[in-house]
């Protein structure tokens, strides 16, 4: 693997067969965008992509978690042009497109990863962060040319950028970017949940269970852990009940040291829990019993097979990429297979056990059962203390709970009614839902506390207290978004 610098942007490349790929990698992607502005990064990929003429190269870009690559396959000549136009088109990007490609993204509707790591990933940090692949926030169309404008700024600039070739740099590459500074992955701190544990919801048809284990620049156990747990699921779920198609595992970087690996199937609507207690007894007899040493024998030829495949420079390349834009070293192939082969089992069981202590359910059906294994989806909130502040109280013909009120401050704001206290502190809050004559505070965890002006004395003044608090946070939307 070669290293150099154009432009001052930083180049990795190796020699592999034509015909020529380059990957312009930007280290940015979802967990850089906040709750209000979700969506951002794909709507600058897509205007970016909109600048260039139309061509017969092999070519296209994507968003992920951590993110956006600009890509092309084919003669040198055109795969130089497809580079040097991504990079004008990123120190420049046609305003004029912003309303066009929003309706694009409405209508794409996608999450950044697949919908078990993204699920994964938002029940287990909320709506920050690496949390954000879970969820499309407002929506695209609440996205202003402000947040395209400053997201650009802060993010597509030559010290947040790679890129890959595989071959040497051909003449003509101009990665003339704007200047910025180096950045940093954030990384949102995990909700309290009492794990092991399980949650429940429809949005998609299928088991996913996560967990964090501890990862090292020099260490494979936990992609080992992964596959072997992706294999011996894919054994009984397919080979023996013919019940599921898509079984998978993922590894997600959450910071330095720590990812979350992820092993999902699909299944059908009376099959679930069969699927539950195969992925439950899988991992649990790993992190107990270890792999065996067949299962170590498969997990290493596959890996060695990947790496030797001149096919997969590319991907690897990108990945490598990738882990230089967080801080982590660049390896090569050579270097990856060194570390394979002195993986051992203890190291496997162990990473599976770190799985299983953390583990975290994704469920389809309420109505599945795990023993010793609780429902979270429900957990009642503890009972909150009221803000100490200003007090707005209820009107006295208000249609609602008589000690219905509100107190606000700088620290957050709360709800008495009914007896019961809800609230929020700032730090907690990610966005509001903003419609006339009402508010829609969302919190971290995906509560929304509501607030209604007309139940109250000097309402309108608390909204406006709510507004001052959370600039940048609020977007308008449809009362029924609000009100439920």
């Amino acid at each position: 693997m070669q290293r150099t610098e154009i432009n001052g942007v930083p180049v990795l490349w190796e020699q592999g067969p034509a015909p020529l790929t380059a990957a312009l990698t930007f280290g940015v992607g979802a967990r850089h965008e906040t709750f209000r502005t979700v969506g951002v990064t794909h709507l600058i990929e897509h205007l970016v992509m909109g600048t260039l003429p139309k061509s017969a190269l092999d070519r296209n870009a994507e968003v992920d978690l951590n993110t956006t690559v600009f890509y092309a396959t084919g003669p040198s000549a055109e795969v130089v042009d497809f580079v040097n136009r991504v990079c004008r088109g990123v120190s420049d990007l046609p305003a004029e497109r912003i309303e066009r490609e929003m309706g694009v993204l409405r209508a794409e509707e996608g999450l950044c990863e697949h919908p078990a790591v993204a699920l994964s990933l938002l029940a287990r940090y909320g709506y920050r962060a690496q949390g954000l692949a879970g969820t499309t926030g407002p929506g695209p169309q609440k996205l202003t040319s402000e947040h395209v404008t400053e997201h650009a700024r802060r993010y597509f600039t030559r010290e947040n950028a790679y890129l890959i070739l595989t071959g040497p740099p051909p003449e003509g590459l101009d990665l003339r970017l704007p200047a910025g500074s180096a950045v940093e992955m954030p990384s949102a701190a995990h909700l309290e949940l009492r794990l092991p544990g399980r949650i429940h919801g429809d949005n998609f048809p299928l088991v996913a269970l996560s967990g964090i284990v501890s990862v090292h620049d020099n260490s494979s156990a936990a992609s080992f852990a992964a596959a072997i747990l992706r294999e011996r699921v894919e054994d009984e779920l397919r080979g023996r009940h013919g019940i599921s198609y898509d079984i998978g595992f993922s590894g997600t970087p959450i910071r330095l040291g720590e990812s979350m690996a992820v092993v999902w199937a699909d299944g059908h609507d009376d099959k679930w829990q069969v699927v539950v207690d195969t992925l439950w007894t899988a991992v649990s007899t790993l992190a107990q019993d270890g792999p065996t040493i067949a299962e170590m024998d498969h997990a290493l030829a596959m890996s060695v097979a990947d790496l030797q495949d001149p096919r997969s420079l590319p991907g690897w390349l990108m990945v490598q990429a990738s882990r230089a834009l967080i801080g982590r070293e660049v390896q090569t192939r050579e270097q990856q297979l060194e570390i394979d082969r002195a993986i051992d089992a203890e190291s496997v069981r162990a990473s599976a056990g770190q799985l299983l202590d953390t583990a975290l359910l994704w469920v389809p059906d309420p109505s599945i059962e795990l023993a010793g294994v609780p429902d979270l989806t429900d957990d009642d909130l503890p009972q909150a203390e009221p803000i100490e502040g200003r007090v707005y109280r209820r009107k006295a013909l208000a249609i609602a709970p008589r000690d219905l009120a509100v107190h606000i401050s700088d620290e957050g704001v709360s709800v008495t009614a009914s007896g019961h206290i809800m609230r929020v502190d700032w730090s907690d809050m990610v966005g509001v839902a903003s419609a006339p004559g009402l508010r829609g505070v969302i919190t971290v965890e995906g509560r929304m506390l509501r607030f209604t002006a007309k139940y109250l004395r000097d309402g309108d003044a608390l909204l406006a207290q709510i507004d001052e608090h959370c600039k940048g946070a609020v977007f308008e939307t449809d009362p029924e978004e609000i009100l439920g």
